[in-house]
């Protein structure tokens, strides 16, 4: 398998995750993220995304893909290389009700598109300008490879790499932490110290069936 930088199992919250998503259409998936920004001001868009492409170059988790067989134990795969969709709209012509319908339009369509677990990135972006210096950014990601954890940790780095970029110089950040050493992590913990800590947490918890029924199609 070509462009493949790394294979290692998934966290028992991502195997829960990753039925779900196989259960839903594309458009309906309820892991589907779509998070919008407002930016105000002047905007170097180059460099913009340039800055969020160096955070998929950097962190591995935005290169990861999701396979699996019936029969066999799921993994996610991490591509050496993924390049960030990027597309940039001009609005500026168009009047706010117009703006409106046509963000609208753009939200559902995107949504519409979902994701395909077996190509990375599982985000995508689109910078919209609506004035001169006022600009939308859609973000959409899968919750597979990304959660509200990550977001304030992101934006952080984008505002740092970004202001390096701008001003001619390359960003120095810190080493990114990598996902596999968590499943490592994981991995080496005893499951029974596990269930008898949970089983002790959770006792008089009453439990509920999930309403879901096992995928059998080979991918």
């Amino acid at each position: 398998m070509k462009n493949v930088a790394d294979i290692y199992a998934l966290s028992p919250m991502q195997k829960l995750m990753l039925l779900h998503a196989r259960m839903s259409r594309r458009k309906n998936d309820v892991l589907f993220n779509q998070i919008v920004y407002e930016i105000n001001g002047v905007l170097d868009t180059k460099a913009y995304q340039r800055a969020w492409q160096l955070l998929v170059d950097r962190h591995p988790a935005l290169r990861t893909i999701f396979v699996w067989q019936d029969g066999k134990e799921p993994v996610q795969v991490v591509r050496e290389h993924a390049t960030l969709p990027w597309t940039e709209h001009d609005w500026r012509e168009l009047s706010t009700i117009e703006q409106e319908r046509e963000f609208n339009h753009l939200l559902a369509a995107d949504r519409e598109l979902g994701f395909d677990l077996l190509q990375a990135p599982l985000m995508r972006m689109n910078l919209i300008r609506k004035e001169e210096n006022g600009y939308l950014l859609a973000w959409s990601s899968h919750h597979l490879v990304i959660d509200r954890w990550c977001i304030a940790i992101i934006f952080e780095e984008i505002k740092s790499a970004y202001e390096a970029y701008i001003t001619g110089s390359f960003p120095v950040l810190a080493p990114a932490p990598r996902y596999s050493d968590y499943i490592a992590w994981m991995a080496k913990q005893d499951k029974n110290e596990l269930q008898a800590y949970w089983n002790a947490v959770l006792h008089d918890t009453q439990a509920r069936p999930l309403a879901l029924k096992s995928a059998t199609e080979d991918v």
